[in-house]
């Protein structure tokens, strides 16, 4: 009889896990499933959640005590080009390290000083911010009217799927003003401009490389995904809008419910596949364990053999259900960001966070421990059935 050291407790402990998930029929179920939609109260738009004092076109933290100078935001003219220049300049892609760009952002355009005069006497909406009198910040866009003047692919490409919207093609500010809120200001100027008016406001990000800091602000303002495109210079783009009409309660209600029932369902189905895999492998390792019980010569078969095929087998399983549960795992990531981005539109609605609350307090639970049992045990699998392989055919074969 061929002795496996270790054999038995392998497998009462695979076992005590299987038992265990059964008992726990997965996170999902703590979520009781969507009857009714929440009720839905009054409506402010994302950008205004902010505390902030009007003053004519210029705009002041409310009670902040700072002696920071007024910001003024104010129409662009050819003017300005020497200044909305030298500012773009210091955010060009260049040469400029990977952790340079992930920290501060970047601009792929390569425009020159026609480019932009082009863009400001062609364009409908570009500002400039304005602090002390110096341009400290630009924000060029413009209407699909303009695209007979303008080359631009991407808004082509966007006037194929979207009826009356405005691009928001280049915005940029001094680096020696950023982070003091003069890039959500030029937003919020344009936002409150076309307030009303049910325009798509449409932002175009660069993916390749990923514009962090440029997806973190548009999802800040209220901007969400919405298409992705390879542009012809290569680099790919994700589309981000924003609609100044009023969202529909009913489709919003109808969108969290759908999200949180396909958050629910990609939940179950990821437990549901570790079951199936710890089924296919306590059954494989009792084949194994029966083939190995038995004395070579006194069966038709080599058990040594049959073991190797098992253990085969085995291995295959874990590697299939391990890419499975990641991917599984990787599309619960994404409907769970769902459901937080519909949350966030429910706040401005008097609503409160359920599924994303404790993101918010503990940064740490954006991944979910139990998500790292589903990547684990197919990886824990892998290698006792590696470790298995391995002496059967450098110990037991001898």
């Amino acid at each position: 009889m061929l002795e496996v050291p270790g054999f038995p407790t392998t497998l009462a402990a695979l076992l005590l896990v299987l038992l265990l998930l059964l008992v726990r029929r997965g996170p999902g179920h703590a979520y009781p499933p969507l009857r009714t939609a929440p009720a839905l109260a009054g409506w402010s738009s994302p950008v205004h959640s902010e505390r902030w004092h009007r003053v004519g076109q210029q705009r002041t933290p409310a009670a902040t005590g700072a002696a920071t100078p007024e910001l003024e935001i104010r129409r662009a003219d050819v003017a300005d080009i020497p200044a909305i220049v030298a500012i773009a300049e210091q955010w060009k892609l260049g040469e400029r390290p990977e952790s340079d760009l992930k920290d501060r952002g970047f601009l792929v355009s390569d425009f020159r000083s026609e480019d932009y005069q082009q863009l400001v006497t062609a364009s409908d909406y570009c500002y400039v911010a304005v602090r002390a009198g110096v341009i400290v910040g630009f924000l060029l866009a413009y209407s699909q009217r303009s695209l007979d003047e303008i080359d631009d692919p991407t808004a082509e490409w966007v006037a194929t799927r979207l009826d009356d919207f405005v691009v928001i093609k280049q915005v940029a500010v001094d680096p020696a003003h950023a982070g003091r809120g003069v890039g959500r200001e030029l937003y919020l100027h344009l936002i409150e401009r076309l307030r009303g008016q049910g325009v798509q406001l449409v932002a175009a990000v660069v993916d390749t490389p990923p514009n962090i800091r440029s997806r973190a602000f548009h999802r800040r303002l209220g901007f969400t995904e919405a298409y992705s495109l390879r542009h012809r210079d290569g680099r790919t783009r994700s589309i981000w809008r924003y609609s100044t009409a009023r969202a529909s309660d009913e489709v919003l209600a109808a969108q969290y419910e759908a999200a949180v029932t396909l958050y629910m369902h990609e939940d179950l189905l990821n437990w549901d596949k570790l079951r199936n895999y710890l089924y296919v492998t306590v059954a494989t390792m009792a084949a194994l364990g029966f083939v190995l019980a038995q004395t070579p010569g006194e069966t038709a078969y080599d058990p040594t053999t049959v073991g190797i095929v098992l253990c085969l087998v085995g291995l295959l399983t874990s590697v299939g259900f391990g890419v499975a549960l990641n991917s599984g795992v990787a599309y619960l990531a994404m409907r769970k960001e769902a459901v937080t981005e519909l949350e966030d539109m429910y706040l401005n609605r008097e609503g409160i966070r359920v599924a994303s609350r404790l993101l918010r307090v503990k940064p740490w639970l954006r991944r979910s421990p139990t998500t790292w049992v589903l990547r684990l045990v197919p990886v824990a699998g892998t290698v006792i059935w590696l470790g298995a392989l391995a002496y059967l055919v450098t110990v037991v074969s001898r």
